[in-house]
């Protein structure tokens, strides 16, 4: 009962704080920051509680929670492992740093610290996820969380790498979805459950029965989709563009977040699917990942000698880094594993650190370029001497807690290849290089640009960093607790993928044939349906016209509807009656509540796009009821929609019909793009139509009505079905 309540704690926690702090949403501005900082702690203490248990009994004990759901293939399934606890300590350190450095944050401070708190609710919900689709439902939430955060809080370009951001995350999310729905069906032996399961259980049902006896085909083309998936959500060279640009134009404290979340899920998706599910697969790739990664890291640290501001830097010291995380991965080592996470956990505290002292210095000098920034710090010691101890920490010296993962990256590196160490090598001496000139760059000399006197930092702003540098230093001087821990979880991966080793196995046979079209499925209505739906977004991805877009979208979950009946009766399966009712209702209303609010906002007169922008400044309360009608529209996760998805593909892939259910993903994608570009257009885009009526007698009180109704009852049948 106690390991119950200790997971309820940590998955419930954030989520009610968040909605609390709604109710709370008029108190005093400091109130509220002090309210959000007590939230984000509140889950630490189970958390450290569990560590504390773990060091008395030598081990971590078995903490499981599962509920099933209507759909087989999903399950409310958790539990937490060695690895999971760590991670979520440290985000919940680095969230905690980053609230804290709310301070930087100039715009919408309350809007900030929800957020904040439903990022480490979303997260923590990710770490301790034993059902891979319900991971990959929480990978969309939190990537929507962070569209927000880097399209409000960011540069002039802010807006545009959003939108980039939410449609490659948005590719990344289809891919390992399709991973884990390939998986679903390659034997009934190779996995005894009807889900992908993520953790320990894996590992004994793999070891159990001999890989040659899965289907080779299907799991071929389920890890291409995984790589497809980890090259989205991971920095790789050629493709890195988008990954610097949110450092350069995004928020620094925004930044601290993002590589706390966001930044680590590209690695443990590689570790949590990648090394269980296609271990064999993996052995085979190693070698050509790894040089991949020593390309990059060599090409990251000299591209430090090009960047001109500060910003630039923290990007491309950042982009490094998950080249040694893949390296230590790969590396095939006991050794490896262990020091590659310790290596993870030091980098979120560091890179934190070194972006909270860079926004304390944007803060005061209003710039972060290194020719006006010259000869400043020697203004401000205390920041000097924190920002001197990151840079030589990031750089791996002896006692701090780089070392030890940069060392064992260069000593594990050289079994694979004695050239990629010489890359790491030579990259390692040019940052190092690059570091001690811009230090003293950056102390010494007189700028040609006037900046007033520089203040140091004050205790509130003091704080985080001294949190951050004493975890990196005590990582540094005592790092066996975090590895005692996971010693035993990871030894165990270690064996399996050493026996592993000796069965590799691929089966030859035409890969495209698990995506085969059976004629018994595709009868006139499922065709002529996915096709409408194919059409219908290339028809409304550029309408400006909302009401068509919305009548658009009615015709489109109408399809809907038409696809899974004719599915099932092609198949010959068995619906729920009174589901698809209820479904349809849901529906119905979702469309009326979206027109009703959509009326009261715009009024009779306008019907374009252009009159929602900056809706959240005119009218807040309207724009967060529209956004829930815009998030049930896309069938985000949590909404009836997503449930009926699910029970699509649920039918679909129990008759192997993985070619219908590629297509229509792609259709539901391409779908949900529209309203996510109206709700950009209402939360980033501070322009307002000139001719939109500002009177408030304007605006359609029925309609408003009708849609807060239609609201609460869309809530309360999602809840139902």
């Amino acid at each position: 009962m106690l390991d119950k309540m200790i997971l309820l704690l940590l998955l419930v926690l954030p989520l009610c704080s968040a909605g609390l702090l709604a109710l709370l949403y008029r108190v005093n501005l400091r109130i509220f920051r002090r309210l959000t900082m007590a939230a984000i702690s509140l889950p630490l203490f189970p958390l450290l509680y569990l560590v504390y248990q773990a060091v008395q009994q030598g081990s971590l004990a078995n903490y499981e929670l599962h509920y099933d759901s209507r759909v087989s293939i999903f399950s409310f399934s958790y539990g937490v492992d060695s690895v999971s606890l760590w991670l979520s300590i440290f985000t919940s350190i680095v969230l905690l740093a980053a609230v804290l450095s709310g301070v930087y944050i100039k715009k919408r401070h309350k809007q900030f610290y929800m957020l904040a708190l439903l990022v480490q609710g979303v997260m923590l919900h990710i770490y301790l996820s034993r059902d891979a689709l319900l991971l990959c439902a929480a990978l969309l939430l939190v990537s929507f969380l962070f569209m927000l955060l880097l399209g409000i809080w960011g540069k002039e370009d802010a807006v545009r790498t959003a939108r980039r951001f939410a449609y490659w995350q948005l590719a990344g999310i289809f891919c390992v979805t399709m991973s884990c729905i390939f998986l679903l069906g390659i034997s009934s032996e190779y996995l005894q459950s009807s889900t992908v399961i993520l953790g320990e259980q894996p590992l004994q049902l793999l070891e159990q029965y001999v890989l040659e006896e899965a289907n080779q085909n299907q799991r071929l083309l389920a890890f291409v989709m995984l790589l497809l998936g980890l090259v989205c959500f991971l920095p790789v060279i050629g493709l890195h563009r988008l990954f610097l640009d949110i450092y350069r134009s995004g928020h620094l404290v925004v930044a601290m977040i993002y590589t706390a979340s966001i930044g680590t899920i590209g690695i443990y998706l590689f570790y949590r699917i990648g090394l269980t599910y296609f271990a064999d697969f993996m052995l085979l790739l190693s070698k050509p990942i790894m040089w991949i990664a020593a390309i990059q890291w060599l090409f990251s640290c000299i591209s430090l000698w090009h960047q001109k501001d500060a910003r630039g830097w923290l990007a491309c010291l950042i982009w490094g880094q998950y080249s040694l995380f893949v390296l230590l991965m790969l590396a095939d080592s006991q050794l490896g594993l262990p020091m590659m996470w310790l290596h993870l956990f030091s980098f979120l505290l560091l890179a934190s650190l070194l972006s909270g002292l860079l926004a304390a210095i944007e803060e005061r000098t209003k710039t972060l370029q290194f020719k006006e920034l010259r000869g400043q710090l020697k203004q401000v010691p205390f920041v000097s001497g924190l920002l001197v101890m990151v840079v030589i920490a990031w750089l791996g010296l002896p006692g701090l807690s780089h070392f030890l993962g940069s060392y064992h990256a260069l000593l594990l590196s050289f079994q694979a290849s004695r050239w990629i160490t010489v890359c790491l090598v030579l990259g390692m001496i040019s940052s190092v290089a690059f570091a001690v000139r811009k230090l003293f760059y950056l102390q010494q000399g007189q700028t040609e640009a006037r900046i007033n006197k520089v203040t140091d930092l004050r205790f509130i702003e003091a704080f985080p960093a001294i949190i951050l540098l004493t975890l990196v230093i005590v990582m540094g001087m005592y790092p066996v607790i975090i590895v005692d821990l996971m010693e035993f979880e990871l030894h165990q991966l270690y064996a399996y993928w050493q026996q592993i080793e000796t069965k590799i196995f691929i089966e030859s046979g035409h890969y495209i044939d698990v995506l085969r079209f059976d004629s018994s499925a595709w009868q006139l209505p499922v065709i002529v349906s996915v096709v409408m739906s194919l059409v219908i977004w290339l028809v409304n991805h550029k309408q400006t016209n909302v009401f068509r877009m919305l009548l658009w979208q009615t015709v489109y979950h109408a399809l809907t509807l038409v696809v899974v009946l004719s599915s099932a009766d092609a198949l010959s399966a068995e619906l729920n009656g009174q589901r698809i009712v209820l479904i349809a209702i849901w529906y119905a209303i979702m469309i009326i509540g979206s027109y009703s609010m959509l009326k009261a906002v715009l009024g009779h007169s306008h019907a374009t796009l252009a009159a929602l922008h900056g809706l959240y400044y005119r009218q807040p309360r309207h724009a967060l009821v529209l956004l829930l009608f815009m998030l049930a529209l896309m069938s985000a996760p949590l909404t009836a929609g997503f449930s009926f998805q699910l029970s699509m593909i649920e039918l679909w892939s129990s008759q192997g019909q993985y070619g219908l259910i590629l297509l229509w993903l792609v259709a539901h994608a391409l779908m949900a793009t529209i309203p996510l570009e109206y709700i950009i257009q209402m939360y980033m885009n501070k322009e307002q139509c000139s001719g939109l009526m500002q009177d408030q007698q304007a605006k359609q009180k029925g309609y408003s009505l009708l849609g807060y109704c239609s609201l609460l009852a869309l809530l309360v049948l999602a809840f139902w079905i």
